[in-house]
């Protein structure tokens, strides 16, 4: 099965909400995360998108600013943990909330769960993530423009932005 299309389209005369296509733009991320497809991230982040990422809700491990960066972080973890390998680590997007926000941009907040594969073939839950994403309308995209992690279980420190 390939990746997700970048956007849904109308089809059949139905229309997507913009909360559609929010919810879809943050399983598109997942997905995209998980299958190592950095393209596909191009369209999920805001050229001038924002991220804080924290370990265990509390420690603040770094915040980037702007896509490419953003981006470079995940690529240099895909890099770094030979474990993460496509398909090894799937993201169960758990309980999600969606409001409107000022300025016709969209808040959202969900879980995740974070399953592996080991080389055995067994999974196992190796952590939970709390995001919390403030989305605006970019080129006629849903696209991240703001985005909170709290990362529990699941050790980040090897992907952290260093400050050398």
């Amino acid at each position: 099965m390939t990746n997700p299309p970048n956007r849904g389209t109308p089809s059949g005369g139905l229309v997507m909400s913009p909360f559609d296509h929010v919810r879809a733009q943050l399983a598109r991320q997942k997905w995209a995360v998980d299958t190592h497809n950095e393209g596909v991230l191009y369209n999920i982040y805001a050229r001038d998108c924002v991220l804080l990422l924290k370990q265990d809700g509390l420690k603040e491990l770094g915040r980037l600013a702007g896509r490419a960066e953003v981006i470079a972080m995940m690529v240099k973890g895909w890099n770094q943990d030979h474990a993460w390998r496509p398909g090894s680590m799937i993201h169960v997007i758990g309980t999600s909330l969606l409001e409107t926000a000022p300025e016709g941009m969209i808040r959202s907040w969900c879980y995740a769960t974070y399953v592996h594969l080991s080389e055995t073939g067994a999974t196992e839950m190796r952590g939970y993530g709390k995001y919390y994403d403030l989305w605006a309308e970019e080129d006629h995209i849903w696209r991240l423009r703001e985005r909170e992690v709290h990362i529990f279980g699941l050790q980040l420190h090897k992907l952290a932005p260093t400050t050398e």
